[in-house]
């Protein structure tokens, strides 16, 4: 017999598996509009695809769905300030930050990788909508800094260790 899930308890779960902290950021209009995820995943190497959740219900989303392209950056330590930012309109979230437009998607600048991407698929799941996402273009330089996850409630950066 499966013992019913409880919100709190598989959110508290859920907390505890580190996951990358990603800007999704487009030109959209005139406006450069930015999301902070930690929910950002690989799908496949061919094709090129990824995915993000976003919360049903976000009023960033209904706008960043509309670019052509999306820059999906995956963050450092040295992006607390984009981090920050999430609780601002979506449209001053990038203010302060270096970037540059790359086909309608937002590059920041000093991420270690940054995705080019397009909305391959939507796929409502629960409270949340998936987004399958093709990759366009990768620019990835792992030299720039470790990424940050966040765990528990907190952004940590990854320790290296060797094997």
């Amino acid at each position: 017999m499966r013992r019913k899930l409880t919100v709190p308890t598989i959110a508290d779960v859920y907390r505890a598996i580190p996951t990358p902290i990603t800007a999704v950021a487009a030109r959209v209009g005139e406006q450069d509009i930015a999301m902070v995820l930690s929910s950002f995943v690989a799908l496949s190497d061919d094709p090129a695809l990824v995915g993000i959740s976003v919360k049903r219900g976000s009023s960033t989303w209904p706008l960043l769905r509309e670019a052509t392209s999306l820059g999906i950056n995956i963050l450092t330590g040295g992006h607390s300030g984009l981090i920050d930012s999430y609780s601002l309109p979506s449209h001053e979230r990038l203010v302060g930050s270096t970037y540059r437009a790359d086909a309608g998607a937002i590059i920041i600048a000093d991420a270690p990788t940054s995705l080019v991407c397009h909305i391959e698929r939507e796929i409502e799941m629960g409270d949340h909508i998936f987004v399958v996402l093709a990759v366009d273009n990768v620019l990835h330089d792992p030299k720039i800094g470790r990424p940050i996850v966040h765990h528990q409630r907190r952004v940590t950066e990854l320790m290296e260790y060797q094997i």
